[in-house]
């Protein structure tokens, strides 16, 4: 059992995060070819903030349900856009450019919220706006590192 919930970061494209706030989309999936985060390092209850490319929207998430598959194939790619694309909304270029993926994070959110505007990540300890995921460090007593986010929405949108 971990000590306390962690918290990550995770730059998505506009239209997501559009697809996020809208209730369609209900899984976030990062596919890699390495073994690498979100794989593994993230959990249920976990908080998640979504941050659009360009600083365009944000929201904060509860992940609800988290599932990790390791050693994929092509086929194992086309059997997860087939059983989960419903929830993911990838359009085919996403799974064309992921088909050769061997590692799999999908993230079931829930208590979305949206932020806007979007929190300034930049002065969090090691965040840096090239890579597309970011697990903070866990919390200490004399560090606080825990996202602090003013969502203006009290009520979630899903």
């Amino acid at each position: 059992m971990r000590a306390a919930d962690a918290d990550h970061i995770a730059l998505i494209h506009p239209r997501y995060l559009r697809a996020i706030l809208a209730g369609s989309k209900r899984i976030e999936a990062r596919l890699t070819l390495t073994r690498r985060a979100p794989f593994a390092r993230v959990h249920p209850h976990d908080r998640l903030c979504l941050i659009a490319t360009a600083r365009r929207g944000a929201c904060l998430a509860r992940v609800e349900r988290v599932l990790c598959i390791e050693l994929l194939s092509p086929a194992g790619i086309t059997r997860l856009r087939r059983t989960y694309n419903h929830l993911i909304h990838a359009d085919p270029a996403f799974w064309r450019a992921k088909r050769h993926a061997r590692f799999a994070t999908l993230l079931w959110l829930t208590d979305i919220h949206p932020c806007d505007p979007p929190p300034d990540l930049t002065s969090l300890p090691g965040f840096s706006p090239r890579s597309a995921w970011h697990t903070l460090p866990a919390p200490r007593a004399n560090k606080p590192t825990r996202l602090n986010l003013a969502c203006p929405s009290p009520t979630p949108t899903r």
